[in-house]
């Protein structure tokens, strides 16, 4: 009874999953079909994929066009596609033998690229423009687009001091124009509205990044585009409605550690140099690697976005919803950003002639960073300045004889201890130092953010060709943030009393944009112009207060409410008010789609915050030109398949910075200071300005020449971009050290001038073989920097040691100091250049050792499809500029060959000299301390499969992709630091001061749509 009752089941089962396929048997016969691929002058297509639509049943077309297809069923449709032509769908029906014809597809030639105020067709550019799309944001474990950018445009780099949650890299355009890190950032621009960050963005919601090069393309946008400009559009609604939802999982951890001594040989070193006695309390047993300490524990990383998108004849809409979870890699739970981002776009043509625009972004965030309370650069992060020997905590009931001797002294509270009651180790090897895990159990800060960012526009097109534009631009922006640190030894100078801080910062900026663009071809005669104004307003809001003493020290009294009464407390704070005026125009003019011309003009001016009324008002035009060779007659018989497109085209451009100006530096005022009694009341004081005034401060301008071509081979599938530019930054705005006399302490004047100039080149290949498709693109710029005037001054010290210097006739933030020439093989002393034979090693023999930019950058990125499967692999790096550990004290850590390769164990022959940090005075600040910065890190590895639609499609889902990727997995290099990324862009820059490295992560994600 039983067997037969297993033989019913197993029967039933059988019918259940035969059924469909008996169904399809029943009403849809199957044949064989066969065809020819050509193109429209009839010539067989060689590999062109045919596939049965919606399955993963395909050929490819044979060496006479041909194809056969077997079993496929009269409703079934077939796709065929080939590099440079449109794809085809063709319904079987009853055929059984067809002959397909492709078109070519002009998208390149129609592709647009957005500029300053409207569109213009990727063929007609006379600028240099570089083009980002959707698909470099898409399916990457990164928090932010700026950290998408990395490597996929040549001449703009992508710098992290910080890779740690909640950190901005910093974008820098076609070199480093100027020395102050508040104006060296390019103007970005999304949607339409002037923004100071891009942060915010959920990468996934950008549609495309158009970074202007050149100095023409940019000097729409006068003022403020001396560093470039970059503009964001985010995604629009299209057509067919669809609901989607994106899923990024990531396992953070640390991708390489840096090449440090280990116990043995810090031991050894320090011996050696005669330091022996501060090891004293060493157990000859710990070997502490500190990054596995700071770093060893994993984070993860996910983000969520689900949203929808459709669009019709009379508009469009797309909203997205977004949350983005990181939880950092560092030490503890300290070190993580959460985020919810809200992205909605829409459109809709009221009449004919009207069409209302909207574009909004609302975020809210929330953050801890590990360096509250102490900043980046500093000792609460960077496992450099820690020793080996020391070990991360001591158990409470086994303290060695410092610790105690410490806690007698100090006080038990003022020593950290984790939740187990163990105490954080202090480094015995300088009792002055304390370690970052002291910093973590002593600091704790909360940050929120709140912000709605969009922008609204009228558009009418009462006339063909002709569109008035009228947009608003808001921003309405909030911040706060707490913190509290616990009395805590460090250093010479303890926190004795705890420290409660709070600050708050609200921001609105209002920008109203007026501008008419029209656009008509009249023969072989093109036209397009465009004129407008702008006027922007911003006002923020600054409060902040400070304690020493609460009334309880809970963790729910952490907030100035319950100051005590005795305790020193601080407050602070100041409103701002900002506004400028601007007109601008453009007016472009085709030839027979062979010549080109565009002029650029546009006029600024601030208030008088910045500049004086007469010098306020600034001037930028430009004029670029191109010529489409392959367009001219004597080039109509070369054939596509050799070369289908040149252009060769030129530009010049004026471009301005006034970042650096604020608080009317051109005009001496007074500060309001401490308080005194005067007939039983409180009178403020007023005292002069420690700025000294400057009332000859005017704009600081950059003029940029570019040539370049733009070439496509083979039917489009091979293109190559060639541009080179010298760009000349004049009047540049430099903070200086006025004469002590004045009784001031800065002044800005403008003294320097910086040319950047250099190559750059764009290599892009695409193919298809059968269903297999690959493409190749390729990046690489080159970047020769130099401060060519300096008046007032010979070098600025850009804050780095005294190591690092603006100085002119020198590359940007170059390194001087002493030149080492190696080991006196006598005495295993350290040998320095002397440069004025004096015998005596001094300030005088300092000399230019180097710079930290690189000679050239570069990035690859490969595609490839069969299938559904596709695999990416993307990597960016660079070759030249030097770097230095920014922790070389006597006590810090420091790289092993200086002890292997020393004369106390090589002799003569060795590299390193003879262990005397304390003694050599010179070693700290010579070259012996740089390493190439030169590296290549494969960013992106990545492996997806979309699901066939014949199967997504029985649970209504019109697309599914999953994939997993490797990112930042790999990384080559000879520098012996973390992360040969993760460094200063700014002043200090090629000084690696160990902060957050850039984290390797393991993703997994999916793709959904309905």
């Amino acid at each position: 009874m039983k067997q037969s009752l297993l033989k019913l089941a197993f029967a039933a089962v059988v019918l259940i999953l035969a059924a469909p396929l008996a169904g399809n048997r029943a009403f849809a016969q199957t044949r064989n079909l066969t065809g020819t691929v050509v193109d429209q002058q009839g010539n067989p297509v060689i590999g062109a994929a045919v596939v049965v639509d919606g399955t993963s049943k395909g050929t490819s077309t044979a060496s006479d066009g041909s194809f056969r297809l077997e079993r496929v069923s009269p409703d079934q449709r077939i796709l065929v596609t080939f590099i440079g032509y449109k794809p085809q769908t063709i319904l079987i029906g009853s055929q059984t033998n067809l002959k397909i014809e492709l078109k070519e597809d002009n998208q390149t030639l129609d592709e647009v690229v957005v500029i300053g105020y409207g569109v213009q067709k990727k063929s007609d550019v006379t600028g240099s423009i570089a083009s980002v799309k959707n698909d470099a944001f898409m399916s990457r474990s990164v928090e932010n687009a700026q950290q998408a950018l990395q490597g996929k445009a040549a001449g703009v780099n992508v710098f992290s001091a910080s890779a740690a949650p909640g950190s901005s890299p910093s974008i820098r355009i076609r070199g480093f124009s100027s020395n102050n890190a508040g104006a060296a950032d390019p103007l970005y621009i999304v949607d339409g509205l002037k923004v100071s960050d891009i942060s915010y963005l959920d990468p996934s919601s950008i549609e495309s990044m158009e970074i202007l090069k050149d100095g023409a393309s940019a000097a729409i946008y006068g003022v403020e585009a001396g560093n470039g400009v970059v503009l964001i559009t985010t995604k629009k609604g299209t057509r067919g409605g669809r609901v989607f939802y994106d899923f990024t999982y990531g396992i953070t951890s640390l991708a390489s550690k840096a090449d440090l001594m280990n116990a043995k040989q810090y031991a050894a070193y320090q011996t050696a140099a005669g330091n022996g006695q501060l090891m004293d309390p060493w157990d000859g047993k710990t070997d502490n690697d500190w990054f596995d300490t700071l770093y060893g524990d994993n984070g993860s990383f996910q983000r969520h976005t689900a949203g929808f998108e459709t669009a019709n004849d009379n508009g469009s809409l797309f909203a997205s919803l977004s949350y983005l979870d990181n939880d950092g890699m560092y030490y503890g739970n300290k070190d993580w950003l959460k985020r919810i981002t809200f992205q909605v776009n829409a459109d809709y043509k009221i009449k004919p002639w009207l069409t209302f625009t909207t574009n909004n972004t609302i975020e809210s965030s929330r953050y801890q960073k590990a360096t509250d309370g102490v900043g980046t650069g500093s000792q609460a992060v960077n496992p450099y300045m820690m020793d080996p020997l020391t070990p991360a905590f001591y158990d409470k009931d086994n303290l060695p004889e410092y610790m105690q001797e410490l806690i007698a002294s100090q006080g038990d509270d003022m020593l950290m201890k984790n939740e187990k009651g163990d105490y954080v180790a202090v480094p015995f090897t300088a009792k002055d130092s304390t370690s970052p895990l002291s910093h973590y159990y002593g600091n704790t800060g909360q940050h929120k953010d709140f912000a709605v960012r969009g922008s609204s526009s009228v558009v009418f097109s009462p006339v063909k060709g002709f569109t008035f534009t009228s947009r608003v631009g808001y921003r309405l922006e909030a911040a706060n943030y707490q913190f509290y640190g616990a009395p805590m030894y460090m250093s010479v100078s303890s926190r004795t009393n705890l420290s409660v801080e709070g600050r708050t910062s609200m921001n609105r900026f209002y920008m109203w944009e007026n501008f008419a663009n029209y656009n008509n071809t009249f023969g072989k005669h093109t036209i397009n112009a465009m004129v407008g104004m702008a006027y922007q307003y911003e006002w923020s809001n600054y409060t902040s207060g400070s304690t020493d003493g609460l009334t309880n020290n809970a963790g729910n009294f952490h907030y100035l409410d319950y100051a005590s009464s005795g305790a020193i407390k601080g407050v602070g704070g100041k409103v701002g008010e900002l506004a400028a005026l601007s007109y601008f125009g453009r007016v472009g003019y085709t030839f027979d789609n062979r010549y080109n011309i565009m002029v650029n003009f546009r006029a600024d001016a601030y208030d008088q915050s910045k500049l004086s009324k007469d010098a306020r008002w600034g001037y930028f035009p430009s004029v670029s030109a191109g010529w489409t060779v392959t367009n001219e007659r004597f080039m109509r018989d070369v054939n596509p398949n050799a070369l289908s497109f040149l252009k060769i085209r030129a530009s010049y451009g004026q471009n301005g910075n006034v970042r650096v100006l604020s608080g009317y530096p051109y005009r001496s005022s007074m500060n309001v200071t401490d308080y005194y009694p005067m007939g039983g009341q409180l009178v403020p004081t007023v005292t002069p300005s420690d700025v000294l005034a400057n009332p000859e401060l005017e704009w600081e301008t950059a003029k940029q020449v570019d040539f370049g071509f733009d070439a496509r081979f083979l039917r489009d599938r091979l293109n190559f971009t060639f541009d080179f530019y010298n760009k000349n930054t004049t009047g540049q705005l430099v903070p200086m050290t006025p004469p002590l006399s004045t009784g001031t302490t800065s002044v800005t004047r403008n003294v320097g001038k910086v040319n950047n100039h250099g190559f750059e080149f764009e290599l892009g290949w695409r193919d298809q073989v059968g269903e297999f498709t690959y493409s190749v693109n390729a990046n690489l710029a080159t970047l020769n920097s130099k401060v060519k005037e300096l008046k007032e001054a010979t070098r600025i010290d850009g804050g780095g040691q005294g190591l690092v210097y603006f100085e002119e006739g020198h590359p940007v933030w170059s390194y001087y100091g002493w030149k080492y020439l190696g080991v006196n093989p006598e005495d295993g002393s350290a040998v320095y250049y002397d440069k004025d034979e004096s015998g005596t090693i001094d300030d005088k023999d300092k000399v230019h050792l180097g710079s930290p930019i690189p000679d050239f950058t570069y990035g690859i990125t490969i595609n490839m499809a069969y299938k559904g499967f596709d695999l990416t692999i993307f990597g960016n790096g660079s070759h030249g500029g030097q770097l230095m550990l920014g922790s070389r004290g006597p006590q810090a850590n420091r790289p092993p060959e200086m002890w292997t390769d020393s004369w106390d164990v090589k002799g003569a022959s060795a590299k390193y000299p003879h262990p005397d940090p304390v003694g050599d005075q010179h070693a700290a600040s010579s070259s012996m301390w740089l390493k190439s910065g030169s590296f290549f890190k494969l960013k992106q590895l990545q492996l997806g499969y979309t699901l066939p639609a014949s199967l997504t499609k029985k649970i209504a889902v019109s697309k599914l992709r999953v994939y997993v990727s490797l990112d930042n997995f790999f990384c080559f290099t000879p520098y012996w630091g973390m992360d040969p990324e993760a460094v200063n862009a700014t002043s200090a820059m090629g000084l690696d001061f160990g902060d957050y490295p850039t984290p390797k992560t393991l993703t997994f994600g999916a793709n959904l749509s309905f």
